[in-house]
This record gives C-alpha cells, structure tokens and sequence, in this order.
C-alpha cells in the first residue's frame, strides 16, 4: 500500500508545554553577640570595664564572651576580626606582630577556648566552658540555638593587617553556621598584664619595656562577618571572596 500526499503539506503532531520554577531568595544576615560570665549563667557584656593588672586566673581578667548568630535564611561562612591597639602587642624584632610566639610580654592579652579550636577539641579542655556557663556537666550548650560543639569549631587568631593605630586579628569558623543557629564562643576573655605599672606622669611602663602615654587607648573592637556558605570550599576561600562582595 502507498500512500501519496499530493498539493499539500505535512505536519508533524507537536505540543508545547511550560513550567514555571518558583524560587526563593535567600539571604545572609547575622548578629554578634557579647556577652559575660554572670552568677546565673550567661549575662549582656557591660561596656566600660576597668582593666587593672593581673593574670587570667586571679579574678582580673574581663569576661568578654563573643558568639555569632546567623539570623538570615542561608547557612553562612563566618569569622570575627578584633582590633588592638597595635602599641600595647610586642612585636618582634622585624616590627611585626606574630601570635603565638610573643604574646608573653603583651600588656594586653586575650584568652579563647581551646575546646572550641581543632587542635585542642578534647575533654582536657572543658573545665573553662563549663565553668562559664557555655556548657553544662554533660557538655551540651547552655544557651538557645546553639551549633553543636563539633561542628562550631574556630581556627586560632591570626594577624591579618593594620588598621590605623590597630592591628587586626582575625578567627574563622571552620564549617558554615547553618540558619537560625548561634555559634561557639571565638572568644572567651581580655586582661592587662601583670607588669604593666604607672609612672609618676601617669604614663605606663609596658612588659616589653617601652612607655605608653597615659591617653592612649585600650579599646578592643570585635566585628563579625559572614558570607554565604554555598560556592565556596571552605571558609578560607569564603573569606578570600569577601572583599568583592560580602555582608556584615
């Protein structure tokens, strides 16, 4: 049998059909969070408190406990950076700042909690979180929202430039902050040394034998950032791309 089509056209059987993809835009937002050792627990850090000499066990030390919490809808890259006034840190003798090796004769020091760093997540390292109220007898979190332990991590302080009269140090959390969850503390407390003492000028005599005048600043800023997480390999590219575009 043969069919023969004659003075007219063919067509193919054809349909069209669309789909629309309905997305969401996501966002990264986050809160820094400051807050100190109280009697009861955890308590909002107080501003202007009175640095006097000492040790970080004597009683001196200032509490100044610093967690993020991711407010926005993405999980997010976050790190924390703090300024020091660049004088009251010892530099070695290239002029440059390296934690780790000098911190002995800083006239102002910081303290983090080796629990909540890779190198030292062991049960070595709990009496300091639990005796401040970050973490309970079973080492579970004792605030609200709280990452687990093992997954809230921070990498050590590192010096990462100058800004001014400041040097900036910078902590990274290793593994993104999911949505709605507050970190681990980055860090746990700041205290004057010891040796710092008054001159009859009312200047300081510093650990490393240098004088620091009597207006000279000892403020500490902490600032939070965050980046969202999906994109990147880990937080160290998160951070690379930040300076292009970024969130605070």
């Amino acid at each position: 049998l043969a069919i023969a089509v004659i003075g007219g056209s063919l067509a193919y059987f054809t349909d069209t059909d669309a789909a629309t993809n309905t997305f969401t835009v996501g966002n990264v937002d986050i809160k820094l969070i400051e807050q100190q050792k109280g009697a009861e627990g955890l308590e909002p850090f107080d501003q202007e408190k009175n640095l006097v000499p000492g040790t970080s066990s004597n009683g001196s030390a200032v509490s100044k406990i610093v967690t993020v919490e991711n407010t926005g809808s993405n999980p997010a890259y976050v790190w924390v950076e703090m300024r020091i006034p660049t004088a009251l840190l010892d530099l070695g003798a290239d002029g440059q700042y390296k934690p780790g090796t000098l911190e002995s004769k800083n006239a102002l020091h910081y303290n983090t909690y080796g629990y909540f760093m890779p190198n030292y997540h062991t049960s070595d390292y709990t009496k300091s979180p639990v005796a401040d109220g970050i973490l309970d007898a079973d080492l579970n979190p004792t605030y609200a929202n709280a990452v687990d332990p093992d997954d809230g991590l921070w990498n050590d302080f590192v010096i990462v430039g100058t800004d001014g009269d400041f040097t900036v140090l910078r902590s990274t959390m290793v593994k993104p902050l999911p949505a709605g969850k507050v970190s681990m503390p980055a860090l746990r407390q700041l205290y004057m040394d010891w040796r710092v003492m008054r001159t009859a000028s009312g200047d300081f005599t510093l650990p490393n034998g240098s004088t620091y005048p009597a207006a000279g600043s000892w403020n500490v800023t902490v600032t939070a950032y965050a980046i969202q997480a999906q994109g990147f390999a880990d937080v160290n590219a998160a951070v690379a791309a930040y300076a292009t575009n970024g969130t605070k």
